[in-house]
């Protein structure tokens, strides 16, 4: 049974990665890693808004439809403005242990965004 500190260092090794497959894995892995004991619901916020960016974003026109597909990227747009703001409220905020590896998914986080 993984830790929860062996799951965040694969988080960041997955982040690293350039595939949306790779960030999405990622974001699961954290974020029932961070559920599973109560972790900061900022943090847990700003991982769902990110998985919900990248799921948006990255539709497949000829699957979904043009509209959809339209749709979909304004509500990415809107995703990233909020995970921008939950991004910005936890930089302020200490997590102990955990804070070395909260701010490296963050700081990956924030170059994929780029």
């Amino acid at each position: 049974m993984p830790t929860i500190k062996d799951n965040l260092i694969k988080a960041n090794v997955l982040l690293r990665g350039k595939t949306v497959k790779e960030h999405l894995q990622a974001c699961d892995i954290v974020f029932f890693t961070l559920l599973e004991i109560g972790f900061d619901k900022d943090v847990l916020r700003a991982i769902a808004y990110y998985h919900a960016f990248l799921v948006n974003k990255h539709q497949d026109a000829e699957k979904v439809g043009f509209f959809k597909k339209l749709f979909g990227l304004l509500k990415a747009v809107f995703y990233k403005w909020l995970l921008i703001y939950y991004l910005n409220k936890c930089d302020n905020k200490k997590f102990g242990d955990g804070d070395l590896y909260i701010k490296q998914i963050f700081l990956s986080i924030r170059k994929a965004l780029k």
